[in-house]
């Protein structure tokens, strides 16, 4: 029988971080992709820890290669044995992001890449050009992804978020409304009647923004439901549709679109912005530069003027 210390010289480091990005990405092919690896490398590193632990970890399900029972109870712990790893490695390193050519997961919510995320982009081609940026969709298990490690920060509505991880304040959102030019609302302002006789066009997102949207008791008819914030701009501008978006959004993009800001018939509350990331990466000197470069970012975004309260008629 082998002993502990031979059973665990068996297990390469770098074959433990092919079975994280597989567990990550649910396909060879794409973790081979994310690891510069090729899938021939990638397959011999699953066969070896497949003998390894005498149980298959990944098994595929139609297109993806899903974790056995074994692999579930595994990835939180090589998640975060990685994790700890990595922060063992580059204790008392500088951190260089003109020299970095490392890939930050960041969950964020849709409005996120229109608003914060083009000007990261800027700030990131001059002082580090080679870092990657790989923006995950926003989803109600994005705590959990941190907790994984599946992603290394998470922005959002703090509603939707919640207070349990270390969060740190970016800016403040609220919402307006837009119209395009065939919408029979010719004011500036959009009262009670009209907002509830309009068609919308309306943004699938977070619980928070749902909640608010629920408490303007307000009732509306949603015409179409849409997954990104580009689709609803497009439609609005070219429908007599109306919608509810993000203020730093609509003045953005107005111009683009051709489309006009209409003051809403609710009160403007404000929605506070948030970043947070897992209590384990809080050491992470690439993590805390990027953390860092985000609230720059922030602090540069020009607060459009708030849409006044629409009249109740």
């Amino acid at each position: 029988m082998r002993t502990a210390s031979v059973r665990l010289a068996d297990l390469d480091l770098n074959l433990l971080v092919a079975l994280d990005t597989v567990f990550t990405e649910r396909h060879v092919g794409r973790a081979a992709a994310r690891l510069h690896l090729t899938q021939s490398a990638v397959s011999n590193a699953l066969t070896r820890l497949r003998r390894h632990f005498n149980d298959p970890l990944v098994t595929r399900v139609g297109g993806a290669m899903m974790p056995t029972a074994l692999g579930l109870l595994l990835q939180p712990e090589l998640t975060d044995l990685l994790a700890r790893l990595r922060g063992f490695a580059t204790r008392g390193a500088a951190f260089l992001p003109t020299d970095s050519d490392r890939e930050f997961r960041i969950i964020a919510a849709d409005f996120i890449s229109y608003v914060l995320i083009p000007l990261m982009i800027q700030k990131l081609e001059i002082e580090a050009p080679r870092i990657k940026i790989r923006v995950l969709p926003y989803s109600p298990y994005a705590i959990d992804q941190l907790t994984r490690g599946e992603a290394d920060l998470c922005i959002g509505l703090l509603q939707d978020l919640g207070d349990s991880l270390p969060a740190e304040n970016l800016y403040d959102e609220a919402l307006t409304c837009i119209a395009g030019h065939k919408s029979p609302i010719r004011s500036g302002r959009v009262t009670h009647r009209e907002y509830s006789v309009a068609r919308h066009a309306a943004l699938i997102v977070g619980e928070g923004h749902i909640n608010f949207l629920r408490g303007i008791d307000l009732p509306r008819e949603v015409a179409v439901w849409l997954p990104n914030i580009g689709a609803v701009l497009e439609i609005v501008s070219q429908t007599d549709y109306i919608a509810t978006i993000s203020t730093y959004i609509a003045h953005r993009y107005r111009h683009r679109f051709k489309l006009r800001i209409l003051a809403p018939p609710f009160k403007v509350w404000v929605m506070p912005v948030v970043m947070q990331h897992h209590r384990r990466m809080t050491s992470d000197l690439g993590l805390t530069w990027l953390r860092r470069l985000f609230v720059d970012t922030a602090k540069e975004l020009r607060p459009p003027t708030l849409p006044r309260q629409g009249h109740n008629a």
